[in-house]
C-alpha cells in the first residue's frame, strides 16, 4: 500500500493534485511542460511567476489558474481523508503497469479504494451495452464465469447492463476485479472490499470536465491485457474503449452472433475477432 500521502503530501504532490484537480494531469503538453520546468512544482512556480515561460497556452494556464489552487488541493486531501481513499503515484506497488502505453498522456496520481491492486497483473476488460439482449447476458455471463473461475482478473467500468453484469458476477463469483470510475464519489462504497480495487483519476471534491470523462472510456483499454465488447452501439462509450484498444494493440474481442452496430464496426474496421468461450478469448494475439 502507499505511503500515508493524505496528512503529509510532499510539494511535488501536492502539485500532481493541482494539476488533477483542474483536469489537465494527463494533457500532453503538460507532460511537456513539467519536463521543461524540472518538476510539477516548478511548473507551477513559473506559471505563477512568469506564465508566458511555461509553454503552455493561455486556456490552460486559466484553467490551472482556477481550479488547481491551494483550497482545492486541501479540499481534495480532506475529501480523500474522509472518504478513506488512498492515492497511488508511479512507483508504487498498486500502480498499473498499462498506463505507461499512454506515454505523454499517462496521469500522475491516482485514486484508490478496496483491495490492494498489484500493478503488474493486467486484468481482462469487459464493457459492452446499457441493454444488452438476453442472450448477449447469457453469453457473457458463461465467458466472464470462466474467466472468473480459472484465477483470472477482469476489469469494468460502472456503466449499467453489461458492465454491472461483470461486477455483479465477480461478487458472487469471489473472483478479482479492477474498475476505473470516472467520478471518485464511487470509490468510498468500494473502499472495504478485499477482492476488488477502484481506481480514478479524478480527485473527490473537484469538478468532473469532459476531457476526463472521454479519457475513463479509453482507461479501461489502457489498463487491460485484453479487452471484450459487448453488444456495442456506434460512438457509445464501450466501442470508444474498443478503438482504444486497437490503437494500444491489445487484443479486441467480441461476442460471435452479435449483431449490434458498434459490434459490427469493431470487427470490420478495427478487427475485432469473435469468441464462443473465455478459452477463445485467452487465445487471441
Amino acid at each position: 500500500m502507499s505511503p500515508n500521502l493524505v496528512t503529509l503530501p510532499t510539494a511535488e504532490q501536492s502539485a500532481n493534485i493541482a494539476l488533477a484537480c483542474a483536469g489537465v494531469a494527463g494533457h500532453p503538453a503538460i507532460a511537456d511542460a513539467i519536463t521543461n520546468a524540472g518538476s510539477a512544482l516548478e511548473l507551477l512556480e513559473l506559471i505563477n511567476d512568469a506564465p508566458e515561460n511555461s509553454g503552455l497556452d493561455l486556456d490552460l494556464i486559466e484553467r490551472i489558474d482556477r481550479c488547481g489552487t491551494p483550497t482545492a488541493v486541501a479540499n481534495a486531501l480532506e475529501a480523500t481523508r474522509r472518504s478513506g481513499l488512498r492515492l497511488v503515484s508511479r512507483g508504487d506497488q498498486e500502480w498499473p503497469a498499462g498506463l505507461s502505453d499512454l506515454g505523454r498522456a499517462e496521469p500522475r496520481l491516482l485514486w484508490a479504494a478496496g483491495a490492494t491492486n498489484d500493478g503488474h497483473d493486467r486484468p481482462i476488460a469487459i464493457t459492452g451495452s446499457t441493454h444488452p439482449t438476453p442472450g448477449a447476458r447469457r453469453h457473457l455471463l458463461e465467458v466472464t464465469v470462466e474467466l472468473l473461475d480459472g484465477g483470472w482478473k477482469v476489469a469494468s467500468s460502472f456503466r449499467p447492463g453489461v458492465d454491472r453484469l461483470v461486477i455483479d458476477s465477480t461478487i458472487a463469483a469471489k473472483g478479482k476485479a479492477l474498475l476505473f470510475a470516472h467520478d471518485p464519489q464511487l470509490l468510498r462504497t468500494w473502499r472495504d472490499h478485499p477482492r476488488i480495487t477502484v481506481m480514478s483519476e479524478n480527485p473527490p471534491a473537484a469538478p468532473l470536465g469532459m476531457r476526463t470523462a472521454r479519457r475513463a472510456h479509453s482507461m479501461l483499454a489502457v489498463l487491460a491485457q485484453r479487452v471484450l465488447v459487448v453488444d456495442a452501439q456506434i460512438s457509445s462509450p464501450p466501442a470508444h474503449t474498443g478503438v482504444a484498444a486497437k490503437a494500444l494493440g491489445r487484443p479486441l474481442a467480441v461476442l460471435a452472433g452479435s449483431i449490434t452496430e458498434g459490434d459490427d464496426y469493431l470487427r470490420h474496421d478495427f478487427g475485432a475477432r469473435e469468441i464462443q468461450t473465455a478459452k477463445d478469448l485467452l487465445r487471441l494475439i
